[in-house]
């Protein structure tokens, strides 16, 4: 039993390392939580204030906004690729 739930959880890991491979190909920007409170402290806001409640409102501000603008953004880097 014991070596079945070993086989099981390495079967486990493995295919989640097969997921984080995939993701880290397909992702062009990933914004974490951290660089959140790193933004927040470069304005002087102490990480104490970003509750779980701001940070459900910045990551909503973060979609809309980038909703409204992404196509700007990703048209530029690309020019700014190609043209270094």
């Amino acid at each position: 039993m014991a070596r079945n739930g070993r086989i099981n959880q390495l079967a486990y890991q493995l295919g989640r390392k097969d997921e984080r491979e995939q993701f880290e190909k397909e992702r062009i920007f990933y914004l974490r939580r951290e660089d959140i409170f790193i933004e927040a402290e470069q304005m002087g806001i102490p990480r104490e204030k970003i509750t779980e409640e701001v940070m459900a409102r910045v990551k909503r501000g973060v979609e809309s906004g980038l909703g409204e603008v992404w196509a700007e953004i990703v048209e530029c880097a690309i020019k700014d690729a190609l043209n270094p």
